[in-house]
């Protein structure tokens, strides 16, 4: 595609959404993997097991799967744009009490579960960017949507730089900085997909959880899915971890 054809295409829908959406993807994914970026200074000073570390690494994954599918039914019952402002808002909880308040290891237990929701943004931004398109672009913005992913990178790379100036504390502080900065944009920019999208009814969801239940083609992608998407944040999530225990990597060279 020309550059011209990427302008008229980006253009053709509602691009403040595009780019709110866009970044509510990517500081969220920032946020749920930040708990892994810290996990090994965070170890040290509560003295945690690697099995207790590595718990802690795994949990914000395993609850962002489980909350993408309340994330998806809300944004077909509330809205897209809700459901959006909601999930930044239990990341900035998350994200405030790791950093004033998250001391023992059962604390960060409830944290790491909260930062599950960064992993529920992917059920949000992808359909409130798609529903503002027409369907001959939703493709191409889909996927420019997805190159939030990059977030994962960014703090893998970041995480480690904060820690060594303001402690892992203030480098949950830090991180709040910028979700707080999106969260004021998601709310000025995006268009309420409700305006354009039906909200569907209430009753009757069982119906409708048996029939997509019956697709066999859901089954491939949700294991195709599983295996790509799936390890690569569990890989990217643990490897930090797993390069200073194993090799006794430094934490800024095992995120970069």
């Amino acid at each position: 595609m020309s550059l011209g054809g990427l302008r008229r295409a980006v253009t053709s829908g509602h691009w403040p959404t595009l780019i709110a959406a866009w970044l509510h993807l990517t500081v969220s994914f920032m946020v749920w993997v930040l708990l892994a970026a810290l996990m090994v200074a965070i170890g040290a000073e509560l003295n945690l097991s690697p099995a207790q570390q590595s718990f802690l690494v795994a949990l914000p994954l395993l609850t962002g799967a489980a909350l993408r599918i309340l994330a998806g039914w809300a944004c077909d019952w509330w809205g897209a744009k809700p459901t959006g402002i909601a999930v930044l808002l239990f990341q900035l909880v998350a994200l405030l009490w790791a950093a004033m308040a998250a001391t023992s290891y059962v604390e960060l237990l409830v944290v790491s579960a909260l930062l599950g929701m960064g992993g529920a943004s992917f059920a949000v931004a992808m359909p409130l960017a798609s529903r503002s398109y027409p369907p001959a672009h939703q493709g191409l913005i889909l996927g420019l949507v997805a190159s939030g992913n990059i977030g994962t990178v960014i703090s893998l790379a970041l995480g480690p730089l904060w820690e060594s100036v303001v402690g892992w504390h203030g480098a949950f502080g830090v991180m709040a900085v910028p979700l707080l900065a999106v969260l004021i944009l998601f709310v000025v920019l995006v268009k309420d997909d409700r305006a354009v999208q039906p909200i569907r009814p209430r009753t009757g969801w069982w119906e409708s959880l048996v029939d997509l239940a019956r697709q066999r083609g859901l089954y491939w992608l949700a294991g195709i899915y599983a295996l790509t998407f799936g390890g690569y944040v569990g890989l990217a999530s643990f490897l930090p971890l797993f390069f200073h225990d194993a090799y006794g990597v430094g934490l800024m060279v095992a995120g970069s």
